[in-house]
Order: C-alpha cells, then structure tokens, then sequence
C-alpha cells in the first residue's frame, strides 16, 4: 500500500470510519469505474463531498462519481440511430 493510502486508512481507523472527511484522498482519486462501500449508520448519505450514494443495506452506502447526464436531444439523437440501424437488419429466413 502507498504511504499516503495508508495514512488515509490510519485516519479512517482511528475515527472508526465516522468521520468521512477522512475518506477525501481516496473520494478524490477516483475512476467513473470505482466504488467507494462505506458504512454508515443513521439516517442519512455519507458526507463525502464529490459522490453520490446509493443506500444497499442496512447501514451500508454505496458511492461513486456522479454519471455523465446527456442531454435530451443527444439521447433521442441516439435512439433515432439505433432505431435507423435496427430498421436494416435483414431477419434470416429460417432453414
């Protein structure tokens, strides 16, 4: 493990993973494929500034970047495509 992955863990550890301000090195060095699991219990999200949390059970939160958000007309433009190159598709003729 790299020292300053470590130190983050230290800090984590010593706060018994309460206080989320420790999780800020590793939130910030993430991937659009990372995920961060964290448990927290209460009520609410985990106060990572940066991700956004999906609740998978009790006590346990899920986060990672947010998703790129398309705009509508990019999306349509998308599904006329689709839709244009399903239209070409010539079926088999069964055998």
């Amino acid at each position: 493990m790299r020292p300053e992955d470590l130190e983050t863990l230290r800090k984590i550890q010593w706060n018994h993973g309460a206080a989320f301000a420790a999780y800020a090195p590793w939130a910030e060095k993430m991937k659009p494929a990372d995920r961060m699991i964290v448990r927290a219990p209460g009520a609410g999200s985990p106060d990572i500034p940066g991700l956004e949390w999906n609740y998978a059970a009790t006590g346990l939160w899920i986060g990672r970047l947010p998703q790129q958000k398309f705009p509508a007309d990019e999306r349509q433009n998308k599904l006329a495509r689709t839709a244009d190159w399903l239209g070409r598709i010539t079926p088999c003729a069964p055998s």
